[in-house]
């Protein structure tokens, strides 16, 4: 069946081609050089080997080599046009996958070396013809390397963005591995179909699965570049479709379809040149040499496709005969020997005709099997292309989740009684991230499905094969790092490390990063999407210098936040794929934020750019400089490097040095943060040592090594403070976020520069519960958001938690932030361990009560995995004593159920509390009366909260609750955990110094296997009266006398009850100031803060003893009228676990 190609043809001359005529044969396509035809022997004098007459025609080989060389080079050095695109396409926001499934070294070795071993065995091996051999590989050659010439100048002529935006981001069209691969494999089933005369009119099954498996190789290589999904059958789950991600999201499927089609159409061009069509019956032959036969007429004639036979030339030429092979359709003479010769005429390229292939118009018959190849072939691209489309469809879902990273999570404005916990910062939206939970649960482990708006994690409903285990480190040599390299010597000092990078990690670590990246499912998406919001930012221009409240109010602290954001993604980007695109672009930022703007664009106070009056702003702007100087070190220019480290020395450190040096002096204005247990020290001090740790090595002044002994105790003493004696933070739940950020950033620079985290994790023993404390503080529906929420947080997120897992060794901590939606950035890929395994709420108390009496709180749910389930948080602690930013809230609280929050908070605006010089924490006189943005008054005082306002007046600042708690003590065993009709929690708390002597309590607790709540308060209302008040987002309704009110939010129903007081009945109020409320200064200053959607649900309460209790009756899907209970009416001092069974 393959005797033509594998036995030659049947008429095939054997004798070997004269060596002398096989030179002659080559050195005709070496420029300058053509035999002579004076009659003689062009090579008989060996002694000389001198030709007469060069050629007047260019070299194949080295014309090919010299054109490929100058188009593609040009080509590729050039930046080419950018064509203009919108933030909200979706097609250009995929996953950057950092590595390829076919590289283009790997599409050279499959589409160019390959063919090229095949045709080289083919020519010398079974047809042993030199000639044949050279155009085969000559045709070849052409075929790639005119294709690639073709595909990059269109690429940087069209500016075509690609899918992923990274790696040569806008030369998206044509595909270059498309078009690469179907020239070269492309010619090669052409090749092999000419070698095996596919085209015979005899029909061959296998010769045509032959010459299509180039074509399908050609394809599967296109394929991995666009948006596809391959299936397989898998064995597992009884043979079912298994889908197989085998895309580099690298192109869009048009640019995979154009540069296929390319690729085929040149490879068709090229081996027309060479080869006569496929249907001739001498189609395994070559075209004839460019030089006349009787150069060596004793030599043996190579087989060629020419002279044409009788059957393709009339008879009736007899002197000069239509040359209908080759590319010159001209009259030539023919030779005595039968082939034909070379004439003047015939130099002329001209293009192949399309009859070409398919014969002369005598042969009409046999193009039929030639368009039903060419069919396949197309119908093989097309096939392969739309079928990547279709099967990525399954997976669009998942592709626009990941596609909208970096958008904003949330935000935090005044509108809302939820309390949102927004955070611009985070890396993908909310409601969007997901690695897979079936992929999990193939693994036998439990991934979420998604992020709910809150950025809590969305766990399947079933945990299939999967395991549950109780949180655990497992060593696994391919996973870790291993320990430093680098010998410190003592590491207690402060000598730091004499090489960079040395901030968060060194080189072993970015090394150990780039090998485990892929194989860990967690860090191998959170690295996509840095990426893919490094490309974002990259697009963006250098950040505006935008004052926010006044340079003395919050400053430009979202400005050195957002250009922090923006390098720590960059340098993270450069250091996993060393491409200097990002040291460009960080540069411009760099250049901009200094104050040097090559544009002119403003960004502050010459000398005083950072803003130290308000020092956080100069603090992260200090740490986005040394981030951007230690990351990208081998990078910079020397002189780069200098400016880098001199604007950290002037703009940064020098004011630092004030702040602890010179508190009462040069530093006065801004030192007040030194001796603050807070935030503002763990960001301040943070950065300081981050900056001093960052030039340490190359600073000739000295100043950083002094800020750096000064910062280090002053953080250890201050921020890791900042947690009170049972974790809960001094502040807020936000404020939570940047303290620990600015604490763990801190720590974990100290331990890769100077190999100890310098005891700023353990000077405080209630640090290590921080991390605790911000777990029961997270609701299904968000945090328990009491007092300030701060401003956009940008880089502070919660992955503290993985560097406090490591250093704590608690695991929990980091199994329960990697599910979150703010785990994807770079910090996260520093401290993350991948050898954490197990589930973190597997025997986690569902309660926890934080007993200390400057904070007071309670945390009780119905689960840790279903978002649907009840949360109840309240709290009852002191008011002062805190760095700032509460509220007078004792005894607020919110509830969440069935994927609501129902009773929630107003507190989202960020307040300027002004001090008093007699009175160093809070001043009662102006405690809440100036806030940021204008006008939050009310949602400040105590009518704004979930509490009792007593009066219309404030609660006593100075009161010192007292708490009580009980709990079933149930633990987590199981992912879907129903508790039993016996599970409860409850809290109850002494108000009566809050409310200035008149006796009041208040207490919560679970009803009815935590399906009902029940809020009981007892007091003697004063003539004054007494108003109980929620803030909520529901729509009310008013029955039965106005007993019960029917609250109904997101498609879900919540039913609150009054029973036990037969005169207090519903009512609501609009969230607006009382009329009693003190006058807002004059200015801008002087209007409230809408806050649209919220209403506020009050009850009036008759003066006199009363025992107020409302029950709360969330509507659960499985439940009926009979299913829920009325509790028994117990005295608060009298309840008990048991107290309330029925």
């Amino acid at each position: 069946m393959f005797d033509r190609l594998l036995n030659g043809p049947r008429d095939r001359v054997r004798s070997p081609t004269d060596p002398k005529r096989r030179w002659v044969l080559f050195l005709s396509y070496l420029p300058e050089w053509r035999p002579s035809r004076a009659g003689q022997d062009a090579v008989s004098n060996r002694d000389t080997g001198v030709f007469a007459n060069k050629a007047p025609f260019p070299s194949d080989w080295l014309f090919s080599i010299l054109l490929f060389g100058i188009i593609v080079g040009v080509a590729d050095s050039s930046h080419g046009f950018k064509r203009e695109f919108s933030l909200t396409d979706t097609s250009i926001q995929h996953t950057y996958a950092i590595h390829e499934r076919v590289t283009f070294g790997q599409a050279i070795l499959i589409a160019g070396l390959a063919p090229a071993v095949i045709i080289i065995v083919t020519g010398l091996g079974w047809r042993r013809s030199m000639w044949d051999m050279h155009n085969g590989l000559l045709g070849l050659f052409l075929a790639v390397t005119l294709t690639t010439a073709v595909t990059e100048v269109i690429k940087v002529t069209v500016g075509r963005p690609r899918p992923d935006l990274i790696d040569s981001g806008f030369k998206s069209f044509p595909s270059g591995h498309s078009s690469f691969a179907f020239s070269g494999l492309g010619y090669l089933s052409l090749y092999l179909a000419g070698k095996m005369h596919l085209f015979d009119r005899k029909g061959h099954a296998l010769k045509a699965w032959v010459c299509v498996i180039p074509l399908l190789g050609a394809a599967l290589i296109a394929i991995s570049r666009t948006m596809g999904m391959l299936y397989a059958l898998s064995h597992r789950k009884m043979w079912k479709l298994t889908r197989i991600t085998i895309t580099d999201y690298r192109h869009h499927a048009t640019d995979v379809l154009i540069g296929s089609l390319l690729g085929v159409l040149i490879a068709y061009f090229t081996y027309s040149l060479y080869y006569p069509p496929l249907n001739s019956h001498k189609a395994h032959l070559p075209y004839s040499p460019r030089i006349p036969r009787h150069v060596n007429n004793n030599s043996t004639a190579l087989p060629t496709a020419d002279p044409p036979s009788d059957e393709d030339v009339p008879a009736r030429t007899t002197i000069t005969e239509v040359e209908v092979h080759h590319n010159l359709a001209t009259v030539e003479p023919r030779t005595e020997a039968g082939g034909l010769r070379s004439s003047p005429n015939s130099r002329a390229l001209r293009l192949p005709k399309l009859s070409h292939l398919f014969g002369s118009r005598k042969k009409s018959r046999r193009p039929l099997w030639i368009v039903f190849g060419i069919t396949v072939a197309v119908l093989v691209i097309l096939g392969a292309v739309v079928g990547g489309v279709v099967g990525s469809r399954d997976a669009a879902d998942n592709s626009q989740k990941v596609a909208k990273a970096g958008a904003a999570a949330g935000t935090s404005t005044g509108g809302t009684a939820n309390g949102g916990s927004g955070n611009p910062g985070i890396a993908v939206s909310s409601g969007t991230y997901t690695i897979g939970a079936e992929a999990g649960l193939a693994k036998g482990v439990i991934w979420p499905t998604a992020t709910d708006a809150n950025g809590a994690p969305l766990y399947p409903t079933t945990t299939g094969s999967a395991k549950i285990s109780m949180p655990t480190l497992l060593a696994n040599a391919s996973l870790s790092c291993g320990e430093d390299p680098y010998d410190f010597a003592d590491p207690s000092s402060l000598a730091v490390r004499t090489e960079h990078p040395l901030l968060f990690a060194a080189s072993y670590k970015w090394i150990c990063l780039q090998r485990i990246v892929p194989q860990d499912e967690y860090m191998s998406f959170w690295n996509d999407t840095i990426f893919l919001n490094a490309t974002r930012y990259y697009a963006m221009a250098p950040t505006n210098y935008s004052i926010d409240g006044g340079l003395g109010g919050s400053g430009v602290l979202d400005v050195a936040r957002e250009v922090q954001l923006r390098i720590k993604h960059w340098g993270y980007a450069y250091k996993m794929s060393n491409d200097t695109k990002w040291v460009d672009r960080t540069w411009l930022e760099i250049q901009t934020a200094a104050g040097n703007s090559t544009t002119g664009q403003y960004f502050g106070i010459t000398g005083d750019n950072w803003n130290a009056i308000h020092f956080l702003d100069l603090a992260e702007f200090t740490v986005a400089f040394a981030m951007a100087y230690d990351w990208f070190f081998d990078a910079w220019t020397p002189t780069q490097k200098e400016a880098i480290m001199w604007s950290i020395l002037e703009l940064g450190l020098k004011y630092g040095y004030q702040a602890y040096a010179e508190p009462t002096t040069a530093g006065a204005d801004y030192s007040w943060w030194t001796s603050v247990n807070g935030n503002w020290n763990c960001v301040c001090s943070g950065g300081m040592i981050i900056g001093a740790l960052s030039i340490m090595n190359e600073d000739p002044t000295g100043m950083a090594a002094k800020v750096l002994e000064l910062a280090v105790p002053n953080i250890r003493d201050n921020c890791a403070f900042s947690p009170s004696s049972d974790g809960t933070w001094s502040e807020t739940a936000n404020y939570w976020y940047y303290g620990t950020t600015g604490h763990t950033q801190a720590a974990s620079a100290l331990l890769s520069a100077t190999g100890s985290t310098q005891e700023i994790l353990t000077s405080n023993p209630a640090m290590v519960n921080s991390s605790l404390y911000h777990m029961y503080v997270t609701g299904m529906q968000g945090l328990f958001t009491y007092g300030d929420t701060g401003p956009n947080r940008f880089t502070a997120t919660a992955n503290g938690l993985m560097f406090y897992a490591s250093q704590y060794n608690i695991p929990m901590y980091s199994l329960f932030q990697r599910d979150r939606a703010d785990a994807p950035e770079p910090m996260s890929m520093m401290y993350y361990d991948p050898q954490v395994s197990g589930d973190f709420w597997d025997g986690l108390a569902l309660d926890h009560h934080f007993e200390n009496t400057t904070d007071g709180w309670v945390s009780m749910r119905s689960s840790w995995t279903d978002t649907d389930g009840t949360y109840v948080a309240m709290k009852a602690g002191a008011l002062l004593n805190h760095q700032t930013h509460g509220d007078l809230d004792t005894g607020d609280f919110v509830l969440d159920a069935v994927g609501q929050r129902w009773a929630g908070e107003l507190g989202d605006g960020e307040l300027l509390f002004f001090y008093s010089p007699g009175f160093p924490q809070l001043n009662p006189s102006v405690l809440k009366v100036i806030t940021w943005p204008p006008g939050n008054l009310p949602e400040k005082r105590t009518e704004g909260q979930n509490t009792l306002l007593m009066g219309g007046k404030d609660q006593n600042v100075e009161a010192i609750p007292t708490t009580t708690f009980g709990s079933s003590g149930d633990v987590q065993t199981s992912l879907v955990y129903n508790c039993a009709n016996s599970s409860t929690a409850y809290f109850a708390a002494n108000l009566t110094s809050t409310y200035n002597g008149t006796s009041t309590h208040r207490a919560i607790r679970f009803l009815n296997g935590r399906k009902q709540i029940l809020l009981q308060d007892e007091m003697d209302v004063p003539a004054e009266g007494t108003q109980w008040r929620m803030q909520t987002n529901a729509t009310i309704s008013m029955s039965n006398g106005n007993k019960t009110a029917t609250l109904e939010l997101g498609g879900q129903t919540m039913i609150a009850e009054i029973i036990g007081t037969s005169d207090a009945v519903w009512g609501t109020e609009l969230p607006l100031r009382l009329s009693t409320d003190p006058t807002l200064p004059s200015g801008v200053l002087s209007q409230d803060q809408p806050l649209p959607g919220v209403t506020v649900l009050t009850i009036q309460i008759p003066t006199g003893q009363q025992t107020l209790e409302v029950l709360f009756n969330p509507q659960w899907e499985n439940f009926n009228a009979d299913s829920f209970i009325t509790p028994p009416s117990v005295a608060i001092v009298d309840w008990t676990v048991t107290s309330h069974d029925v």
